[in-house]
């Protein structure tokens, strides 16, 4: 529930993926909208509104026709070799604080098989090793080959190809 301009309660509900089949997106192709149905309660009687606003699709190469996936992949292929830095430098160390208190939650469970999602240069994934169970494999998957080709290059220099396996795929 949230107060609207004039101070009356409303209540929204959304329904994803419904398409306006008259909106098309700046390629020509049929938009995406999410539809939303706005309940107001405080009005001399309760009623609704049905809106259509437009979801719109941030992409890192606002020119480029290529799909989000792509456009994504291509950026953080385009920094892998500085993205360890940048994310250390950043988020001035916060990235390495999170990674040892998600693992320290995993130890309770020593799990066999773990899959790290979106692990980028691998930091995660190696990580986990801490809380793993002694011969656990790890899988790391993401969308960006040369954030994977970083992360090989750690797992070979610290021996761990054999327990970490990472592979190219869209989570």
């Amino acid at each position: 529930k949230t107060k609207g301009a004039a101070g009356e309660k409303s209540k929204t509900v959304s329904k994803d993926g419904e398409l306006d089949s008259k909106a098309k997106d700046a390629s020509g192709e049929k938009a995406k909208f999410r539809k939303l149905l706005v309940v107001h309660h405080n009005f001399p009687r309760p009623y609704a509104v049905l809106c259509t606003p437009k979801i719109m699709a941030v992409v890192p190469y606002k020119e480029d026709a290529s799909d989000k996936k792509t456009q994504v992949a291509r950026m953080f292929d385009s920094i892998a070799g500085k993205y360890d830095f940048l994310n250390h430098f950043l988020s001035v160390g916060t990235d390495i604080y999170w990674r040892r208190k998600a693992v320290d939650e995993l130890k309770a469970l020593r799990p066999a098989r773990i899959l790290d999602i979106a692990t980028g240069t691998a930091d995660f994934a190696i990580e986990t090793l801490r809380a793993a169970a002694p011969d656990a494999q790890v899988t790391g998957v993401d969308i960006s080959a040369g954030m994977l080709e970083v992360g090989r290059q750690k797992l070979a220099a610290k021996n761990l190809s054999h327990r970490i396996r990472l592979e190219l795929a869209d989570s």
